[in-house]
């Protein structure tokens, strides 16, 4: 499964979106996303879990990465620099 990690974006065709942090790990912890890509702004991102550093902080402290990669697409170059940032030093990319 190919994981689409936003709130505001629609997924492509053939990707399967998460609104947000908890649905993001629910479906990692299920074992099947192969590929992710993912926004950091997330929204109302205290109710809903934080943002997507927040999923990627969870990729590696839980050592889950999809076999095929992570990408990020947000638009907020902070953000994306930090998302970045640990899944160079923590993903077995």
């Amino acid at each position: 499964m190919k994981l689409w990690l936003d709130d505001v974006r629609p997924e492509p065709p053939g990707w399967t979106r998460a609104h947000s942090v908890a649905e993001a790990i629910a479906y990692l912890s299920a074992g099947e996303v192969t590929c992710a890509s993912l926004d950091h702004d997330l929204g109302d991102h205290e109710a809903d879990g934080g943002d997507g550093i927040n999923v990627v902080d969870w990729m590696a402290e839980h050592g889950v990465w999809p076999v095929d990669g992570v990408t990020v697409h947000s638009a907020n170059p902070v953000g994306r620099d930090r998302m970045l940032a640990t899944i160079r030093r923590y993903s077995p990319y």
